[in-house]
């Protein structure tokens, strides 16, 4: 048996193997850190208060607070730039979540996600820059849905 083929066949049956001593399996998922925080984008032609808008971040049952979320500036024109910042209150959380992503809400165009960058020198922030696109003169308000994530370990039986 050629040696590429002997792998392909060794690497799919070990596939399927138990990893733990009880016969069962642990593989890593994704959970929610947070409860269901958003945050507005006023987009308008119009005059705005640019002052930034800060809202608290909460645990997923809702009774904890775990940070807050900047969105700077909160409106503005077609072409505003709009930074967004996550700032956890612990170094703990900051340790535990490893996904920060914003679901970005827009009406008749629909929802894209945008992936937040962790700050390299401060584990608790997590920042991105977005610019507000449509039509010169579009008035709307979309909606920023803030999805934390932190990684658990689930064990499965091996079929």
């Amino acid at each position: 048996m050629p040696r590429a083929l002997w792998l392909l066949v060794a690497g799919g049956l070990l596939a399927g193997c138990p990893n733990n001593s009880d016969g069962t399996t642990t593989k890593q998922v994704w959970v929610r850190f947070n409860g269901d925080d958003a945050i507005p984008v006023v987009v308008t032609a119009g005059a705005c208060d640019p002052t930034p808008l800060v809202t608290d971040l909460m645990s997923t049952t809702g009774e904890t607070r775990i940070g807050t979320v900047t969105l700077d500036p909160p409106c503005g024109p077609v072409g505003t730039e709009h930074r967004i910042t996550v700032d956890l209150l612990t170094r703990d959380f900051g340790a535990r979540v490893q996904r920060a992503e914003i679901d970005a809400a827009s009406g008749d165009r629909g929802t894209w996600r945008i992936e937040l960058e962790q700050d390299s020198a401060d584990e608790r922030v997590w920042v991105r820059d977005v610019t507000s696109y449509g039509t010169a003169g579009e008035e709307r308000e979309d909606t920023f849905y803030i999805l934390l994530y932190e990684v658990q370990e689930e064990t499965l039986p091996v079929e």
